[in-house]
């Protein structure tokens, strides 16, 4: 009896997990799910017992997974966001669907130019990924606002092989570039023009710089599969131990991760702190990332580095391979951005060592999975407050001219980049920002002292122009 029992449970467990599988049958990319792959364990290689207790991604949810609100859950699986509006399979249907309601560029491009999806439905790049898993977060979440491009990039080959539709998105989300343009690269900081920010951080007194960097060979966070995500934070992490004595710190894995047992888990003071600066390590901020597949396994394989002194954290397979922060004083505008390249060339170095390297091109700049984030892949955040300027009604107009977007908040103002990040190089975007608020210390100075700035305002011009 106890036989028949032990043989039954074992059958009706596995019929149970393949009923599972079959429902998952495919991941974002329209290939089969790691469920059937050889590289991931399959349940009926693995004993009923730890089937009957698994709680840890392939197999299935993960404890941390199961906390996020049900919207975000549905995407951490190991086959990704449910489709609803999008396809199961890898293979378009002839008929295009409608993205009449599409508040993206894809959909206006497949919308206008409805040819491009015949063209396109059946291609995959060499890793397999296909126009299914490019177009989804236009059919699944593109109603959204804020979500502007509709699409996303499986792999370093996906901007080539979908480049009839990649190509007039890029342009409409970063400004008109063409196929065949060039984008420049300079990461000295040498060639950053002085901070003329005023004594004492008296106007502005901290600076963010951010960028990412995605490793070659692999997919990319909409696509990349369990085993692969493991590597590129062995590698990473690796590499980040051999920072030098100046930038040395400690990787933390997510809570919930078991990809690398002997590193510490993340503080939760830490968690709280780069998830109020944009960085989603507890929870998905959007519902984009979930619908493109970004959280496929989630928490494992991510982590998060973070200096002895605070000043620089690197996120790793949170959003994409590599997110790089620096932190500092705004009148240490120069060291904040050389610190911030001195970790990408540590990881780039490293990632040399084993045959690897950035994914970079000569007509996109550094890629990563999203067209709106090419080229520089570059964010940089002035905080501070200027209490007269910011009274006047044109000071947003002010800052807009200047290449800067401006937002005010209990009496402070965060002022960023916003002159684009492709077909521009690094140290253009850093010499706008420095001389866009070198600019608006000068004005708060002027007003501060009781003199008219209005002269001064007319002549106002962004750097480079």
């Amino acid at each position: 009896r106890i036989s028949v029992f032990y043989m039954a449970s074992r059958a009706a467990v596995a019929a149970a997990a393949a009923a599972s599988a079959t429902r998952l049958s495919c991941d974002p990319s329209g290939r089969p799910s790691p469920w059937t792959s050889r590289q991931h364990v399959r349940c009926d290689e693995v004993p009923w017992w730890q089937i009957w207790r698994a709680g840890y991604p392939p197999e299935t949810l993960s404890a941390e997974a199961k906390k996020l609100p049900a919207w975000a859950r549905v995407g951490c699986n190991s086959s990704g966001y449910p489709p609803r509006k999008s396809f199961d399979s890898g293979e378009c249907p002839e008929a295009m669907p409608d993205f009449a309601n599409s508040k993206t560029a894809a959909g206006d491009v497949l919308s206008q130019r409805p040819r491009i999806w015949q063209r396109l439905r059946t291609r995959r790049t060499k890793l397999g990924f296909g126009l299914a898993g490019v177009v989804r977060p236009a059919l699944e979440c593109g109603d959204v606002d804020g979500e502007d491009t509709g699409v996303v990039a499986g792999d370093e080959e996906s901007y080539e092989t979908f480049g009839e539709l990649m190509n007039p998105v890029i342009s409409a989300v970063n400004g008109a570039f063409a196929p065949n343009q060039k984008h420049p690269t300079d990461l000295d900081f040498r060639n950053l023009i002085e901070a003329k920010f005023g004594p004492d951080d008296k106007f502005v007194d901290k600076v963010s710089i951010r960028t990412v960097r995605s490793v070659k060979g692999f997919r990319l966070p909409p696509a990349i599969e369990f085993d692969e995500r493991r590597e590129v934070e062995e590698l990473v992490s690796n590499a980040l131990d051999s920072l030098s004595e100046e930038l040395r710190g400690t990787y933390f894995s997510l809570r919930g991760s078991r990809s690398q047992p002997e590193r510490p888990k993340l503080p939760s003071k830490l968690s709280s702190k780069l998830q109020a600066e944009g960085l989603a390590v507890s929870a998905p901020s959007s519902l984009f990332p979930v619908v493109a597949g970004a959280l496929r396994c989630w928490p494992d394989a991510r982590g998060v580095f973070e200096s002895q002194s605070g000043l620089v954290t690197v996120a790793v397979n949170v959003d994409e391979h590599v997110t790089v922060s620096s932190t500092g004083r705004a009148a240490d505008f120069a060291e904040v951005f050389r610190r911030m390249v001195e970790t990408c060339e540590c990881i780039r170095s490293a990632a040399a060592a084993r045959g690897k390297d950035f994914m970079r091109s000569d007509h996109l700049g550094f890629i990563s999975s999203s067209p709106q984030n090419l080229g520089t892949c570059l964010e940089i955040h002035v905080e501070g407050t200027f209490p007269a300027l910011s009274q006047r009604k044109d000071f947003i107009e002010i800052c807009d001219t200047l290449g800067l977007a401006a937002e005010l908040t209990a009496g402070r103002c965060v002022l960023r980049s916003a002159v684009g990040k492709l077909g521009i190089s690094e140290t253009f975007v850093a010499n706008t920002v420095l001389h866009g608020v070198g600019t608006l210390v000068m004005f708060e100075q002027q007003l501060e002292s009781g003199d008219s700035i209005e002269d001064l305002v007319v002549g106002t011009r962004r750097w480079g122009s």
